[in-house]
């Protein structure tokens, strides 16, 4: 909308999601990707819990539409997308959202000019706290609490594509995992 595409068509099998879909931005909207298959789309925005990426990152390439994706959590099925794209005339995209911020751009400049002198380490650290995460919903209804999909899982890819960007390709990485809250949630 925001570009000026008017036929936009959203896909959620929730039904409230897509009642305040078409409320708020004035789209219609399907339950099924059947459904919005039908309207033979040209482009696809992926953006469903990280189990579900590379699911439709198949279906946008086996039915020939541009896709964009969130981070997909494994690289066996980030391989497996590229080499099924190699053979396309499709363009898959991963997000890399970050890259664009304001500050990361600064902080690129800066380290280019040479303004801050040469990093020789780099410490990181993130933290989030998960009933905020969505606050529009129960953090133990969504996919941030499982295991196989907690939030931490999604964040580090993120948090690694500006922090290889502005410093170099990963050296050497330590973790520390601690649950540190009484938070229902198996991660």
């Amino acid at each position: 909308l925001k570009i000026g595409l008017k036929n936009i068509i959203g896909f959620d099998p929730r039904d409230d999601r897509r009642k305040e879909s078409e409320k708020l931005y004035k789209i219609s909207t399907v339950s099924t990707i059947n459904e919005g298959l039908k309207s033979n789309p040209t482009c696809m925005i992926i953006s469903t819990p990280p189990d579900l990426h590379y699911k439709y990152a198949m279906i946008a390439i086996k039915n020939n539409i541009h896709f964009f994706t969130e981070v997909n959590l494994s690289s066996r099925d980030v391989k497996k997308i590229i080499q099924k794209l190699h053979k396309k005339s499709i363009i898959g995209l991963p997000s890399s959202t970050l890259l664009y911020h304001p500050l990361i751009k600064k902080l690129k400049a800066l380290l280019r000019q040479n303004q801050i002198g040469k990093p020789l380490t780099v410490y990181h650290h993130f933290g989030h706290y998960l009933p905020n995460w969505h606050p529009w919903e129960d953090y133990r209804e969504f996919y941030v609490s499982k295991r196989s999909t907690g939030a931490a899982r999604e964040i580090v890819p993120f948090e690694l594509v500006w922090l290889t960007f502005l410093f170099s390709n990963i050296k050497s990485v330590f973790g520390s995992i601690h649950k540190v809250s009484n938070l229902n949630a198996d991660i």
